[in-house]
């Protein structure tokens, strides 16, 4: 290394030797300008003023957290959010879909993964997909996107990912070469830090390299949290640190902050508990924005308080962030979001809000007997729908059978609300030979079974689907190797 000249590069690796051996070597994430970048902003931007009252985003995901897991375990930045920030949490924000792609495609694109499903079959790439950080980018933005855990990002499990790099600042060679290297100790940590702090770091210096220019910027962090529940508690004290950091430099002053989760926890003891149902289903969800800018439109702020006690979706983020670009339009909708700066509906259904019958919070819960005559229908019948999904796959995949069923609950709006016509079940049953427990909700009417689109496998599965890569049947599939092996 040459000290005193600038580093162009946006990773690099350091070693420390002596004559002998290397006695160090540190993976470093680097954020320079980016000449590039500046001229074509510079070239794009045709109105220079009109960008003097923006803000910049920031946007910060941590997987699998709940509200009520973030209130366990955050407990310091908790506080801090709620003491010392000017925070909008939203108590009724649910998410529309299983796991962290399908929830973090309706906030990036507006969208439902359904429009998306040549891709997730492999057949494609996302670099044409209108990812919201395209919007801000044409909008005279610097754009940052930024994983850890680069085999179980977002785009690329069981995806193709990206062929060029999406954003003007992309973490993503530097995690696969840190993979590659073998340069992760510990399961969760890179040299002397927590994974999850090399990332938030990343952004720390990102935001200090650009100052008050304006910048779009998406840190997701899957690796710490993901499978094991008390682990959320690990992540306090970055989080914490982070937040402080853009606060007392300034940063919170001319950005608005979000600050989520993609869902709780989807596996485990507690996911096959009433409070474990309803926790999977509600991530958190904190907004912060400038002192300033709640004063200058004030009846944007009167909404966000209204809103942070309706029903609220990853639509409706991605709804805001594209009303953020044309804030001085009074309202603002999506095909399936509404933006937080227009006054919710306090009658608003799950149905109204894009999400499915299966992820509904807004219901209440029976329990009925596993013996039940229609659980025992609805329960066959999702081993059917299983099977019929895994056809294509019978020459890799086991078929499967039921083995018992372990909870049935009739699920219902409240009658205030709708006059009930069928019955829906949440039924969680055992199968044959993999040992999965699957929860499905399933229509009873005129003694036909339907089953919801979305069925959840609430038990790890590991490398039992391996053999193949389809990501809309992994988690049902149990390879056939398997079997033979044992």
């Amino acid at each position: 290394m040459i000290f005193d000249l600038p580093i162009e590069d946006d990773f690099i690796l350091l070693k420390c030797k002596n004559e002998n051996k290397t006695l160090l070597s540190i993976p470093l994430l680097l954020t320079p300008t980016k000449p590039k970048v500046e001229k074509r902003l510079e070239n794009s931007v045709k109105d220079p003023q009109s960008l003097k009252e923006k803000l910049s985003v920031i946007i910060v995901g941590i997987d699998s957290i709940s509200k009520l897991n973030f209130v366990r375990y955050f407990k310091n930045t908790l506080k801090y959010l709620r003491n010392n920030l000017t925070a909008v949490e939203l108590h009724g924000f649910v998410k529309v879909a299983d796991n962290t792609y399908p929830n973090l495609i309706p906030l990036l694109t507006g969208r439902h993964r359904n429009n998306f499903k040549a891709k997730e079959k492999r057949y494609g790439f996302y670099d044409n997909v209108d990812f919201i950080w395209k919007r801000y980018s044409a909008a005279g933005y610097r754009t940052l996107f930024s994983e850890d855990a680069p085999n179980m990002g977002a785009f690329v499990l069981n995806r193709r990912g990206f062929k060029y790099q999406p954003t003007d600042y992309y973490s993503r060679p530097y995690s696969v070469a840190v993979e590659t290297l073998n340069m992760r100790h510990r399961t969760h940590c890179i040299g002397s830090k927590l994974e999850m702090e090399v990332y938030f770091d990343y952004l720390r210096n990102f935001v200090s390299t650009m100052e008050e220019k304006l910048y779009f910027t998406f840190t997701f962090v899957a690796r710490l949290t993901h499978d094991i529940l008390k682990y959320a508690g690990f992540a306090d004290k970055p989080s914490y640190e982070l937040i402080t950091y853009l606060k007392d430099n300034g940063v919170l002053n001319r950005s608005l902050f979000f600050f989520f989760s993609d869902h709780g926890i989807r596996f485990g003891d507690i996911r096959r508990t009433y409070i474990g149902k309803v926790e999977e289903r509600m991530p958190f969800m904190f907004l912060m924005f400038p002192d300033w800018f709640l004063k200058k439109y004030p009846s944007y702020t009167k909404n966000l308080e209204i809103n942070k006690n309706r029903l609220t979706t990853p639509y409706d983020i991605h709804a805001t962030l594209l009303h953020l670009l044309d804030i001085e339009r009074e309202t603002f909708y999506t095909l399936h979001g509404q933006s937080l700066f227009t006054e919710i509906s306090p009658e608003r259904t799950c149905a109204d809000a894009m999400i499915a019958k299966h992820w509904c919070t807004c219901l209440t819960h029976k329990v009925v007997p596993t013996d039940d005559t229609n659980v025992r229908q609805a329960a066959l019948s999702v081993v059917r729908k299983l099977n019929k999904l895994l056809k294509p796959y019978f020459k890799f995949c086991a078929p499967l059978k039921m083995s018992k069923v372990l909870d049935a609950r009739i699920v219902q709006p409240s009658e205030s609300l709708v006059e009930v016509v069928t019955k829906d079940y949440l039924i969680t049953l055992l199968v044959i030979p993999s040992g999965a427990i699957f929860e499905a909700t399933v229509q009873v009417k005129k003694n036909q079974f339907k089953v919801s689109d979305d069925v959840s496998r609430i038990n790890k599965y590991g490398n039992e689907s391996d053999c193949i890569h389809d990501p809309s049947v992994t988690k049902y599939c149990y390879c056939k190797n398997i079997l033979l092996k044992n």
